[in-house]
């Protein structure tokens, strides 16, 4: 099986899943480690006195890593530029001033941040290769595509006239 390089890359829907349930269950572990450990996390406002644990904050940075790389390939599926990604850190980094107004606006940057990610889940890739590669699902073309739908329509019209004729 031929290697495809990462910059040409693209991710299917479920694999955009697959990798969402892995991302949320090593996050969802963590700080439920975090928390038998008794080890606040660095977004706990009590941190600001004592400072954050290094491995905690070295775990946040490989996770966000992580989303990234999905993000980028999933997006490059879509035949969108990857660069868009670039988006979450910043909407990120920029909605968690401190006080109550912070709080709103870093909620409302969470909502808006699992909504994109939720269509990322459901936005159908682009049929055939795009600038980005391959179709992972292997499509060589839209034509291609577009003839096997056909052919199953037609075998799915064959199989439904047959089922109605008397016996």
């Amino acid at each position: 099986m031929e290697q495809v390089p990462l910059v040409h890359a693209r991710m299917t829907c479920s694999g955009f899943l697959v990798c969402t349930f892995f991302l949320a269950a090593a996050a969802v572990s963590t700080l439920a480690l975090l928390a038998w450990l008794g080890i606040p996390h660095p977004a706990d406002p009590r941190l600001l006195v004592r400072g954050a644990p290094w491995g905690v904050i070295g775990f946040d940075l490989a996770w966000l890593a992580a989303a990234l790389a999905a993000i980028v390939l999933r997006l490059r599926d879509t035949g969108a530029s990857g660069w868009w990604a670039a988006l979450l850190p910043l909407a990120a980094a920029g909605a968690a001033p401190p006080g109550a107004a912070g709080t709103m606006l870093g909620l409302g940057a969470a909502a808006l941040a699992a909504i994109a990610w939720i269509l990322l889940i459901g936005w159908p890739g682009t049929i055939g290769p795009n600038r980005n590669g391959a179709d992972p699902r292997g499509w060589e073309s839209r034509e291609h595509y577009d003839a096997e739908q056909a052919a199953n329509a037609e075998a799915m019209r064959i199989a439904a006239q047959g089922a109605r004729r008397p016996h």
